[in-house]
């Protein structure tokens, strides 16, 4: 019988080696870590699992490596900028995490240092940014979302526009984009937010006006 199949019992049948290693092939077991599991089951076969406590995901071997099970949306974060922005340049400094009423960070969400995200898990991400522009004169203020896989070199991910408004005397609108980022090493690929066409005609509102969100799509 394969590892899981299903077996009518009929009593006084005797339990073999064999038939008694399918049923352990069949349990989900609890071990600490994947270490932990590797020297406890050293029989393991294709689609032997177990539930990891110290990541609290549960597992499943492929055959040659353990595969967390998505559980869905396990991580979230919100960060706004305390004040307005009229200037061009990253997005250093002034950063603080969704503190209104409500809001609950799910997981152990992102770390900050001088506007650079680093990302708590490897996974698929999506990120997402809602800005609210004060445009006064005839240009284009933008906001790119900029992504590095090697702690190093960014690449634009995304530019999000505000619109051209010419010879108006204040005009509020807000424009929002996302891109999906695959961090496959949380040392080397992050994140970072850049400015551009900001002057004292130009602007981006702060606190929660504007608006950057951080979600965990599924394992890489």
């Amino acid at each position: 019988m394969a590892a899981g199949a299903w077996k009518d019992w009929s009593e006084g049948e005797l339990v073999t080696e064999a038939l008694f290693q399918d049923i352990q092939d069949s349990i989900a077991f609890i071990y600490a870590s994947e270490s932990a599991a590797n020297t406890a089951l050293i029989n393991k076969v294709e689609g032997t699992q177990f539930y990891d406590t110290g990541e609290d995901k549960l597992k499943i071997w492929d055959g040659s490596a353990w595969v967390a099970v998505s559980g869905g949306i396990t991580n979230y974060d919100d960060w706004y900028v305390t004040s307005n922005i009229s200037s061009n340049g990253d997005i250093t400094s002034n950063w603080s995490r969704n503190n209104s009423a409500g809001f609950a960070q799910l997981g152990s969400g992102m770390s900050e240092s001088s506007g650079i995200f680093t990302f708590p898990e490897t996974g698929f991400w999506e990120v997402q940014a809602h800005i609210f522009y004060e445009v006064r004169s005839a240009a284009f203020p933008n906001v790119t979302i900029n992504v590095t896989t090697d702690n190093s070199t960014y690449n634009s991910g995304i530019i999000i526009y505000g619109g051209e408004r010419a010879n108006v005397g204040g005009t509020g609108v807000t424009h929002s984009g996302s891109t999906v980022i695959d961090v496959t090493d949380t040392t080397q690929v992050k994140v970072k937010f850049t400015t551009g066409n900001l002057n004292a005609s130009n602007t981006i509102q702060g606190n929660t006006n504007t608006r950057f969100q951080f979600k965990r799509l599924a394992d890489t």
